[in-house]
């Protein structure tokens, strides 16, 4: 008669142990972290993430195109043949198109292979008073220069994520939040020691302005380097030939949350 009541108070632990499960799955699946919620598990056995816009997708770039292995001759050489292609497609052809590709390729060079006078004639007169070796802070601004020289320096790049498009000539940074990426964040390059490079004028209806945005691998000292795509602007006045740059916009991904940042050479 014993083994009765035995039996009933196995089923009970049984099915309090059940019950306890439950209340344990539920409780996970209610308060996991939202990164977890985000990602969803279709049938093939695949991952699905956020998709965040072209600005923040460094971190998925393939950085085949490396100027410490295939020399920086051959990186602009591809540079140059992928970008007029772009271009191409945007219906911008002759003069115009040659002086933009040349204009893209002069700054896009001078981050990976980084020389002072060459700097100072291509930007000439927008180069800040530091520049001029008359100047008695002429020496400071050099050291800091090259320091900042080596953010990019024989950095690799992806040709294959580049985005050539039209913008407004007003168009500010993407924000990160709106792609509700934490911890991405963007820079533009200037400051004391940066080239005063101006705007257009806003409201404008005869300036056009072309954003290249090209993958590359931003040097920080002391980390390992961080994804970071680069923003190159360019605009012109009533359909001339001439395209003037405007300053660089820089936008991290997530990995560079919690890290010192600091400007480049522009």
């Amino acid at each position: 008669m014993a083994a009765v009541p035995r039996a009933k108070k196995r089923r009970k632990m049984v099915v309090g142990v059940c019950v306890a499960a439950a209340i344990i799955i539920l409780v996970v699946i209610t308060f996991r972290p939202g990164w977890s919620r985000s990602s969803t598990f279709p049938a093939d056995g695949t991952v699905e993430t956020p998709e965040y816009s072209v600005e923040y997708q460094a971190s998925a770039a393939n950085f085949e195109l490396r100027p410490k292995r295939d020399g920086v001759d051959v990186v602009i050489a591809e540079l140059r043949r992928a970008f007029s292609l772009r271009v191409e497609d945007l219906g911008i052809i002759g003069n115009a198109a040659n002086h933009l590709e040349d204009t893209l390729v002069k700054r896009v060079e001078m981050q990976l292979s980084p020389d002072f006078e060459t700097w100072k004639a291509i930007v000439g007169d927008k180069a800040p008073p530091g520049a001029n070796p008359e100047h008695p802070d002429h020496d400071k601004f050099q050291r800091i220069w090259h320091k900042k020289s080596g953010l990019f320096r024989q950095s690799p790049i992806d040709l294959d994520s580049m985005v050539v498009r039209r913008i407004e000539p007003d168009a500010g940074p993407r924000i990160a939040p709106e792609y509700d990426a934490p911890g991405t964040r963007f820079l533009r390059s200037g400051g004391s020691y940066a080239p005063t490079y101006p705007d257009p004028e806003n409201g404008s209806q005869s300036i056009e302005m072309v954003e290249t945005l090209l993958p590359m691998q931003y040097k920080m000292p002391g980390h390992d380097p961080l994804p970071v795509t680069v923003s190159f602007r360019f605009y012109r006045n009533n359909n001339a030939t001439e395209w003037k740059p405007t300053d660089l916009y820089l936008y991290f991904d997530k990995e560079a949350f919690g890290k010192g940042l600091v400007l480049p050479i522009n």
